[in-house]
């Protein structure tokens, strides 16, 4: 069960539950196929299955797999890391308030009352705008600030709020 969902009032009501936008992971993603695809194919060479280039010896091979896999395990490791972190945190708007969890073990909330937020803003960058996701920082009195990110649709977010 979701943290938001414990810690409703009893007429409050969840008016948009924002999960990340699949940008999130993609660079991640991006570089570690980039390491373990060539690591895959140069551990497959030595097989016999594909000719050899360059007239490499097998074991030559096998050090550049080893070699490419050795350096996929920092982009496999800010993989899981972003997906822990996807998974863990909680951007959520009620009619009542904005939400921010995060943390999975420790946990950090952050709450504004919708009658104290004084501002809405929407950052969005070229390939945000592109691919619809961007940012959504919510400014309550007294300087307080949340910032939701990675958020898909902010402008429908926004509106849904508002």
């Amino acid at each position: 069960m979701a943290y938001i969902t414990k810690t409703l009032t009893a007429d409050e009501v969840i008016i948009s539950q924002n999960k990340f936008h699949w940008w999130f992971l993609a660079k991640e993603i991006f570089y570690f196929l980039l390491l373990l695809i060539p690591a895959l194919y140069f551990a497959y060479i030595p097989s016999g299955n594909v000719p050899s280039v360059g007239g490499l010896s097998s074991d030559t091979y096998y050090i550049i797999s080893l070699v490419l896999m050795f350096c996929s395990l920092w982009p496999g490791a800010r993989l899981v890391y972003g997906w822990v972190i996807k998974v863990t945190t909680e951007q959520a708007l009620t009619n009542k308030r904005v939400f921010l969890k995060k943390g999975f073990i420790r946990r950090n909330t952050d709450e504004l009352t919708k009658a104290k937020v004084e501002t809405i803003s929407i950052n969005q960058s070229i390939l945000g705008r592109i691919l619809n996701f961007g940012e959504i920082e919510f400014t309550g009195t007294g300087g307080i600030k949340i910032m939701f990110t990675y958020v898909s649709d902010p402008t429908k977010v926004k509106k849904q709020f508002e």
